[in-house]
């Protein structure tokens, strides 16, 4: 990809999720999604969760994106502070703390294999 494009899709991102590219927690929110659009997008090994079924790689998908949703309205909050937010706009019932490992899990530990597409 040649720079001017890669700058100029730079710009629309910026401008779509109304962020200013002169602020640099806002680009980390950019290298941030950019990295789960690669994970999304390769699609790298996910250990199943002990006494469950393994997340499926639409709903491991659906998470990451809802997560990431809530993390860039609230730039520079911690990631504990960041899961009871999510928790309280999802409805989430159970333990909090199974919430955080599950983003957890889905940030760092990567998606499901790809051959499991429900």
């Amino acid at each position: 990809m040649k720079k001017r494009q890669l700058l100029y899709w730079i710009r629309i991102w910026f401008k779509d999720n109304d962020l200013d590219p002169g602020n640099p927690a806002h680009w980390d929110i950019l290298i941030n999604n950019l990295q789960v659009m690669r994970d999304l997008m390769v699609g790298l090994a996910f250990k199943t969760p002990p006494g469950g079924r393994p997340r499926t790689r639409k709903g491991h998908a659906q998470l990451l994106a809802d997560f990431n949703r809530v993390r860039n309205k609230h730039p520079g909050k911690k990631m504990k502070e960041l899961v009871n937010i999510f928790a309280e706009e999802i409805g989430y019932e159970r333990k909090v703390s199974t919430l955080e490992r599950q983003v957890y899990d889905a940030l760092f530990k990567g998606l499901p294999p790809s051959g499991r597409e429900n």
